[in-house]
């Protein structure tokens, strides 16, 4: 009897924990989010451009970067989702070889 009055009294315990970790884990979630910039058109570029106060010499060198940078990333994946590709192909067909998948 003594023990079902513990277990009892645990088990409200442990509710009202939960219950409270979860009040706060929202309400702070939502904080969190009013806190946030809104995202807008260009948001990286606007942000940086804004927050660095970068004349038009600079934004023009940030723009040719920028770009750089993303058709460098784009080649690396298309290259990788062609070696994916090739070795998808090879893993359908039963014939290949370790060598040739190794490769």
């Amino acid at each position: 009897m003594i023990k079902n009055k513990i277990f009892n009294v645990v088990i409200l315990l442990l509710l009202l924990i939960n219950t409270g970790i979860v009040t706060f884990l929202l309400l702070n979630k939502k904080k969190q989010q009013t806190q946030l910039p809104h995202p807008q058109k260009g948001g990286a570029f606007r942000f940086l451009v804004k927050e660095l106060k970068l004349d038009s010499v600079q934004i023009k060198n940030y723009e040719v970067l920028r770009d750089k940078h993303k058709n460098s990333v784009d080649s690396i994946k298309n290259a990788t989702r062609e070696l994916k590709d090739s070795l998808f192909n090879l893993i359908k067909t039963n014939s290949s070889s370790d060598e040739i998948v190794q490769q």
